[in-house]
C-alpha cells in the first residue's frame, strides 16, 4: 500500500514539474519573438480585409468575419452586369442558370426594366422555356406588369395564349397592374367591359393597386364609386397604405374620415386598426376614441383590443372601459 502511495505522489510531482517548466519556458521567451508573431498576426489580418469587393465586420460571437451587406452590391455576378451586355436576351437566359435567388430575382428586374417594343420579341424567346405558372409566377409577374406598361392588349392576348380560363385571368392581373400604373383611366374601361364581368372583383382590387401608384385622389373617387359587392375591406387597405407612405397616420385619418357613412367607411376603419394596431396603436386607440359612438368604429375597435400588441392590459382597459366594449358589442 505504501508503494502505491509513493508512485502516486511521485507522478503528481512530475507533472507539477512539466507544467512550471513549461511556464518557464513561456515567461522567459524573448519579447522580440512575441512581437514578431504578433506582427505575422496583424499583417493576415491587413491581407484579409485588402479583400477585393469585401468590407470585414467583426461578430462577438466567435469572432466570425462576414461581408458587409452594402459589399454585396460591388460582388460581380455570374449572370453579368446588364449594361455591359448588349443583348437583354443574353442577361436573362444567365439569370435562368442562376441558383443564387437574390442575384436571380435582381437580374431578371435588371433586363425586364429594360423592356421595350423593340427587343420584346427576344425576351419572350427567353420566356418560352419557363412555364406559365407557380415555379416561376415571380419572373412573370414582372415580365407581364412591365409589358403592361406599354402594350396592355398584346400582353393580355400572350396570357391569353399560354394559359387558359382562370389561369388566364390570374395571369393578367400582372399587365393589369403595369397598365394601371401609366394609364388608369383605359385600364378601367376594360375592367368595366361585360366580358370581365367574372373577374371584375379580382380586377378592381389589382385596378386600385396599380392606380394609386398614378394618381391617389382619382383612385380613391373611383372606390368610393364600387358597390357594397366588392372587397372593400381590402381595397380601402391599399388607399389607406398609400396615404399612410405619402403623409403617414395623419393622412390616412383624414381621408377616413372624409368619406361618407356606409360600408365603405366602416371598411376603411377597419384597415386603419390593420394598419397600425402594431406600430401605432396608442394614436390609433386615441383616434378612435374620438369615433366610439359611431358604430362604423365598431369592428376597427375590436381589432386593436386584440391586436394591439403594445398595450398593456392596464392601458387597454384605461383606454377601452368595459361600459365602452358593453355597447360596441350590443351593436353587432
Amino acid at each position: 500500500m505504501k508503494t502505491k502511495t509513493n508512485k502516486g505522489i511521485t507522478l503528481i510531482l512530475l507533472f507539477l514539474g512539466i507544467a512550471l517548466f513549461a511556464c518557464g519556458y513561456y515567461l522567459g521567451m524573448p519579447k522580440q519573438h512575441s512581437l514578431e508573431m504578433m506582427s505575422k498576426y496583424n499583417q493576415k489580418e491587413k491581407v484579409l480585409e485588402s479583400e477585393p469587393n469585401f468590407e470585414f465586420r467583426n461578430l462577438k460571437k466567435g469572432n466570425l468575419r462576414l461581408p458587409e451587406p452594402q459589399a454585396l452590391q460591388n460582388v460581380e455576378s455570374p449572370v453579368g452586369n446588364a449594361k455591359s451586355v448588349a443583348s437583354v436576351r443574353e442577361i436573362l437566359s444567365r439569370a435562368q442558370l442562376e441558383s443564387n435567388p437574390i442575384l436571380r430575382n435582381a437580374s431578371f428586374a435588371q433586363a425586364l426594366g429594360r423592356l421595350n417594343a423593340e427587343n420584346l420579341q427576344e425576351v419572350l424567346e427567353t420566356f418560352e422555356s419557363m412555364p406559365l405558372g407557380f415555379e416561376h409566377m415571380h419572373e412573370y409577374r414582372m415580365l407581364l406588369y412591365a409589358w403592361g406598361q406599354f402594350d396592355p392588349i398584346a400582353a393580355i392576348d400572350y396570357c391569353k395564349m399560354r394559359a387558359s380560363g382562370i389561369g388566364a385571368g390570374f395571369a393578367t392581373l400582372g399587365v393589369l397592374e403595369g397598365w394601371a400604373s401609366r394609364d388608369p383611366q383605359s385600364a378601367r374601361t376594360w375592367v368595366e367591359h361585360p366580358e370581365n364581368e367574372g373577374m371584375a372583383k379580382l380586377y378592381n382590387f389589382v385596378l386600385v393597386r396599380g392606380w394609386v401608384s398614378r394618381d391617389l385622389e382619382a383612385a380613391g373617387k373611383y372606390v368610393q364609386e364600387l358597390g357594397d359587392d366588392e372587397d372593400l375591406t381590402k381595397i380601402s387597405g391599399i388607399l389607406i397604405n398609400q396615404h399612410k407612405k405619402g403623409g403617414g397616420f395623419a393622412q390616412a385619418s383624414t381621408w377616413t374620415e372624409g368619406l361618407s357613412n356606409g360600408k365603405l367607411k366602416v371598411s376603411a376603419f377597419n384597415g386603419m386598426s390593420r394598419e397600425f394596431a402594431r406600430d401605432q396603436p396608442r394614436k390609433l386607440a386615441s383616434w378612435l376614441e374620438t369615433h366610439a359612438n359611431n358604430k362604423y368604429a365598431s369592428n376597427a375597435f375590436e381589432y386593436l383590443g386584440k391586436n394591439g400588441v403594445r398595450l398593456t392590459r392596464e392601458a387597454r382597459s384605461n383606454t377601452f372601459p368595459t361600459s365602452r366594449w358593453e355597447s360596441l358589442r350590443n351593436w353587432a
